[in-house]
């Protein structure tokens, strides 16, 4: 399971730094800073430090996209947690949907998937015993699947704003969080895909996955709700961000320099600029309906970023990210390092002898293995690696085996400078052609105890 310690709830302001990398992507003698993605990169010998880091980002997004391996044996990992959890259920009025980051093709190749469970039967029942049923019927959805036979680590945090269950597959480390479905949820999917069908999901996706990556490898991408007590900005979070920047900022900068779009590179930086130094979280807010700058509630503490609820209009949904400033301050790191990095490959161009040749193409500058992006999110990539390698093989195995079938959830990863690929929900078991799972046994679906005879003069 995640290895991810809390950093204990702050309950009293404090002073934001810059947060080094986690354990596993710092580098050492035996195993230098990598930055695999720059195997990708085209022409990267020529042009400006801008025209570099643009060339970079794209290199970077296709560098994350799923191998067709990979994407199958997502497909089929989620299929079979979806199969078994529709036999728990009595009858068809509950389904399993996917949401999250897989359902919006916004995820990273190790992005854990989400799935939520509509039970209209608990929607019927006292909501001051809505939470306890939910936990109580994950509870037993952990149980079913210990035994129908899967290899899981798994865990229920009960003590999260949503309960959530956790489970990890032992052979693959695919991970997958379980809950149950909330009044907004499919509400909140309709918009994510809306923003991508508005601004271009590439352009959406270049500006996202690199920040939320960067942050993850400092603990400061993770959401509170699956990891309490980290007070990272979760995807949504991330995401809503990124949206107000692009309705806000970018939209002046487009006039100020009279160019639009901005290159890759250039949007990039502004936005690292508007988040590390520009936009004050102490007190301003944001909303996404529409993307707007607002005033900050007065009562949340200095150091609680505040992105208001587009359903309700009034409700946080960032208030587990207490370490905003921290993830302020390490955002104003990004833009210095690479502007620096942009400096220096521009210096070079100029200064001789390292000038631009246009025959052996522009000498890297001191310490730029790992090219201008790799100055932020370099590092050791040995377990990330790894990681992929172990759910690549396992889609390998199952294509061998003739188990795939038409993907629910991804089609195929984005092809450099290609479009997006669709995505749709999970359904039951389809693109399999009828056939049985082989590791989930038949099991006779059955009334959960908690919800036999279940209404509300029973409270």
């Amino acid at each position: 399971m995640r290895k991810t310690a809390g950093r204990g709830r702050m309950n009293s302001d404090y002073t934001g730094v810059v947060l080094p990398l986690m354990d596993e992507y710092v580098a050492t003698p035996q195993k230098p800073a990598q930055a695999p993605w720059m195997a990708k990169v085209k022409n990267n010998k020529f042009g400006s430090g801008m025209e570099r880091l643009s060339n970079e980002l794209t290199a970077f997004v296709n560098y994350m996209a799923r191998s067709p391996p990979e994407i199958d044996a997502r497909n089929y990992f989620t299929q079979s947690i979806i199969s078994a959890i529709d036999s728990y259920f009595p009858d068809t009025e509950h389904t399993v949907r996917l949401y999250g980051s897989d359902a919006t093709s916004l995820g990273l190749p190790l992005s854990d998937i989400d799935v939520m469970i509509s039970a209209p039967s608990l929607r019927r029942v006292n909501p001051y015993h809505t939470r306890d049923l939910k936990v109580q019927a994950l509870r037993d959805i952990q149980q079913l699947f210990a035994r129908a036979g899967f290899n899981l680590f798994s865990t229920i945090r009960d003590e999260a704003t949503i309960p959530i269950l956790e489970i990890e597959d032992v052979g693959t480390g695919l991970e997958m969080d379980i809950s149950f479905e909330e009044p907004h949820s499919a509400q909140g999917l309709e918009d994510v895909k809306s923003w991508c069908a508005h601004y271009g999901h590439r352009q959406l996706i270049s500006l996202y996955l690199p920040l939320k990556h960067a942050l993850n490898m400092r603990k400061l991408g993770l959401g509170s709700a699956t990891t309490p007590y980290q007070g990272g900005a979760g995807s949504y979070v991330l995401l809503c961000m990124v949206i107000v920047f692009m309705e806000t900022r970018y939209q002046e900068l487009c006039s100020i320099w009279r160019q639009k779009p901005l290159s890759p590179g250039r949007t990039f930086v502004a936005m690292l600029k508007f988040w590390g130094e520009e936009f004050n979280f102490e007190t301003t807010a944001i909303m996404v309906n529409p993307p707007s700058l607002i005033p900050k509630q007065a009562y949340l503490p200095a150091f609680i970023f505040e992105v208001r609820s587009p359903f309700d209009g009034s409700t946080n949904v960032a208030g587990g990210a207490f370490g905003m400033k921290h993830i302020k301050e390490t955002i104003k790191h990004f833009a210095n390092v690479l502007a620096e990095r942009i400096l220096e490959v521009d210096r070079m161009q100029a200064v001789h002898p390292y000038g631009f040749n246009h025959q052996r193409g522009l000498l890297d500058p001191p310490g730029m293995t790992c090219g201008v992006l790799g100055s932020i999110i370099g590092g050791n990539y040995e377990t990330f690696e790894e990681r992929r390698s172990k759910i690549r093989k396992f889609g390998e195995r199952i294509q061998a085996l003739g188990l795939v079938g038409a993907p629910q959830h991804e089609t195929e990863a984005t092809p450099a400078g290609g479009p997006a690929r669709p995505v749709g929900s999970v359904g039951r078991l389809k693109g399999y052609g009828g056939q049985a799972l082989p590791f989930i046994p038949a099991t006779k679906p059955f009334v959960p105890p908690h919800l036999r005879g279940l209404d509300d003069s029973q409270f």
